[in-house]
């Protein structure tokens, strides 16, 4: 018989090195929250988790073992992950791997309910994030040399300050509210900007002072651009 827990499982702060068999295979209806201990594995995990599932704040260095299933969020930003392998493909709310050591976002999920946060990483490359992200993409403060593979439809804010992008190759076609590309002091060129963007437009502090009128006469703007 599968093995069932109603309601949250509150475990945080624990300082457990790892977590407790209890949970191994176990669905909790309700959320998971196993952050601020010392974890470095994913063993024992839930297999199901409906809700949210947090292990932010650990020192995990893989993610084998993740639940199958995540319904809310599944926050595991400020670990110490080198890659997204056998990571949760469908997760019902945000994802958040910011503040680990990922160089790609290859195996990471491939869909997800809301926001995608990848910011303070070493990313050199957006291969491996989804197509369509249905909240905000975060990916600032990488060392990204191009914004090839990643997302083509983003309906919430795209963000891409402090990296090392030369143009915008690889940029979302559509940006539902802000699109920020400021602080990127090696972009030299709107190639491969966006075709529409419904919010603000961010793009100071580049190689080339790019000018409004550049910007509004490649790119759909429905709000304002700073420059």
């Amino acid at each position: 018989m599968a093995k069932l827990i109603k309601g949250n499982v509150h475990l945080e702060n624990l300082h457990f090195k790892e977590i407790p068999e209890i949970l191994k295979d176990v669905s909790i209806y309700g959320s998971c929250f196993l952050s601020h201990n010392r974890f470095t594995l994913l063993n024992n995990c839930p297999v199901r988790v409906e809700f949210d599932f947090e292990i932010y704040k650990n020192n995990i260095i893989s993610l084998v073992g993740s639940p199958t299933y995540i319904g809310g969020n599944f926050d595991c930003f400020h670990n110490k992950l080198p890659k997204l392998d056998k990571c949760t493909q469908k997760i019902g709310g945000e994802f958040d791997c910011s503040r680990n050591k990922l160089s790609s976002l290859v195996g990471g999920p491939i869909e997800v309910g809301t926001n995608y946060g990848c910011s303070y990483n070493n990313l050199i490359s957006l291969q491996g994030a989804p197509t369509i992200i249905h909240g905000n993409f975060l990916c600032g403060n990488n060392l990204l040399p191009t914004l090839l593979g990643g997302p083509i439809r983003v309906f919430g804010t795209f963000r891409c300050r402090n990296n090392k992008i030369t143009s915008l190759i690889g940029a979302p076609k559509y940006v539902k509210t802000e699109f920020d590309v400021s602080n990127n002091s090696e972009l030299e060129s709107l190639e491969g900007i966006p075709e529409k963007v419904d919010g603000d437009f961010y793009c100071y502090n580049t190689k080339v002072k790019f000018t409004e009128e550049q910007i509004r006469a490649k790119c759909d703007v429905k709000g304002n651009v700073y420059v």
